[in-house]
């Protein structure tokens, strides 16, 4: 007879959908870049573009679409736009990719 603990499926299932919509944002590997420069705290789109090297307008769809699935916000300072992590759990899933990985 095993001596592991049963591992309690309910919330997992609870959840499954929406960790697994979750994890396919994450899976294109821009938006997983953007991403981990933002784990590092806010950055203009000019330092994204810099640090990404992706066009502005391919820039700007995978914000657009970070933004509508809640993983970054941003504020407007004069001319320049400026994005941060919005999620926190995004911050510590990122941050703990980057332990394993970088």
């Amino acid at each position: 007879m095993s001596t592991a603990k049963k591992l309690e499926l309910s919330p997992i299932q609870n959840n499954a959908l929406r960790v697994s919509h979750l994890l396919r944002q994450l899976s294109h590997p821009q938006r997983l870049l953007i991403l981990c420069l933002l784990s590092g705290g806010e950055a203009s789109v000019h330092e994204i573009l810099e640090r990404t090297e992706l066009s502005q307008s391919h820039l700007s769809q995978e914000i657009n679409k970070l933004k509508a699935e809640g993983f970054i916000s941003s504020r407007k300072e004069g001319r320049l736009i400026y994005y941060k992590l919005h999620d926190q759990r995004i911050k510590k899933l990122i941050q703990s990719l980057q332990k394993i990985f970088c």
